[in-house]
């Protein structure tokens, strides 16, 4: 059956920019709040409530993997334009959730609490902020997303000390409602007055909307996903890894907590070289060459030891790191379009968001199964490798959209329109 649909129209460039500007701002307090107190917040937690660590930090997993398994259907959401109730109901429902985690007093009702946390990590965090850039920036949504997750990428190094010197001051149950306080009373008005709805293109010929879109009977959309999959893996896994790695090497907790913070802050070169590697190199050179570098990191970080080298491991796999959250943001862009593209982010999303909660889980477990980290990380290494060879085996058949700007009417890879 035939249905007329429309494409959002865009947004006007004023209004496209305070969109920008609006969710980068919320994009940094939702991830500091949701995201990067929990590891300020643990120990004093466990000191607090007696719990295990595996316990804790259990719940934040549980929170990571609800988030992407409900991505399919807030890209569906989104696809309908439903964009300012879901993200608003986000950021209320993460409110709600922090400040429930700040009373609790049982294993349930903290799991329960995490739960909701992940409901609205999915609402909010960075997959439908990148799906509404793309549809109301584009074709100037690779510059959009750049300067949020810019902003973004400083999540960690504003909320982490701002989450300790809470705790210190007040103790984490106050210092969560300070933090809930903050996430609603930044992020919920801005949200409802930068997400307005959108004009509508002119209606033309559509296929009925379907709950999976037809993109994901393609096995190279699973393939291009598997190959996210092994890079999100090998960074994530080894950032997590890194401190421990470093304090068994005879360095100080205090030094090595610099060198994870020195990846963190990499990310922004990373994120500042994307636009201009895009114009430089071809889609399968670049997805390739990025995929590989957290191999090369890993690879450093082992022959480094604890030496000097690791500097320069942590440049690398931070730069990686970076320029990697830029291309999956505009990836699926570039060859699908932007008509589906909450769809397509959301079933991507789901093992993608799944490997980032359950890798470094892996990978410590490995560790501690062999005694030697050298056997987790040569393993990361060949998922970062394995992911590079996927993608530019998928990516040498998959014809790119001209110019390499995204249309909504963009050929799928096998040539549908």
């Amino acid at each position: 059956m035939i249905e007329r649909t429309g494409v959002p129209a865009g947004t006007p460039p004023g209004a496209r920019w305070r969109l920008v500007a609006g969710l980068a701002v919320t994009q940094t307090v939702s991830w500091g709040v949701l995201y990067y107190a929990f590891s300020v917040l643990l120990v004093p937690m466990q000191d607090d409530l007696g719990w295990s660590r595996s316990v804790l930090v259990g719940g934040f997993t549980t929170a990571v993997v609800i988030s992407g398994l409900s991505a399919p259907l807030v890209g569906r959401l989104l696809d309908a334009e439903v964009t300012r109730p879901l993200i608003v109901g986000g950021s209320v429902l993460g409110t709600a959730a922090v400040l429930g985690w700040s009373r609790v007093g049982s294993e349930l009702a903290y799991y329960a609490m995490w739960a909701a946390i992940g409901l609205a990590m999915a609402a909010v965090l960075y997959e439908p902020a990148f799906t509404v850039l793309a549809k109301r920036t584009a074709p100037d949504h690779r510059r959009a997303i750049t300067a949020v997750t810019l902003l973004a990428g400083l999540a960690s190094f504003v909320f982490q000390p701002f989450t300790s010197a809470l705790t210190g001051q007040w103790g984490w149950r106050t210092a969560l409602v300070v933090l809930a306080a903050v996430l609603a009373a930044v992020t919920v008005p801005i949200h409802v007055a930068v997400l307005g709805p959108v004009g509508r293109a002119p209606a033309r010929p559509a296929r009925r909307a379907r709950a999976r879109p037809e993109e994901t009977s393609d096995p190279r959309f699973w393939a291009l996903t598997a190959a996210f999959v092994g890079v999100t893996t090998a960074s994530l896994a080894t950032g997590v890894l890194l401190i421990a790695y470093l304090v068994d090497h005879g360095w100080s907790l205090g030094r090595a907590a610099f060198a994870g913070g020195t990846l963190g802050a990499m990310q922004l070169p990373g994120r500042l070289a994307f636009g201009p590697l895009t114009s430089r190199l071809s889609r399968r050179v670049l997805v390739a060459g990025l995929f590989t570098v957290p191999g090369v990191g890993i690879l450093t970080l082992l022959v480094a030891g604890g030496g000097r080298g690791v500097w320069a491991a942590v440049v690398v796999l931070g730069f990686g790191q970076g320029a990697t959250t830029l291309l999956r943001a505009t990836l699926y862009v570039d060859l699908y379009g932007i008509e589906r593209i909450g769809a397509l982010n959301g079933w991507s999303g789901t093992p993608i968001t799944c490997a980032r909660a359950l890798a470094p889980l892996a990978a410590s477990l490995v560790v501690g199964w062999t005694g030697s980290y050298t056997v987790a990380f040569v393993g990361l290494v060949g998922c970062s490798v394995g992911a590079a060879a996927l993608a530019a085996d998928v990516l040498g058949r998959a014809p790119a959209c001209p110019g390499g700007r995204a249309r909504a009417d963009v050929a799928a890879p096998d040539g549908r329109p």
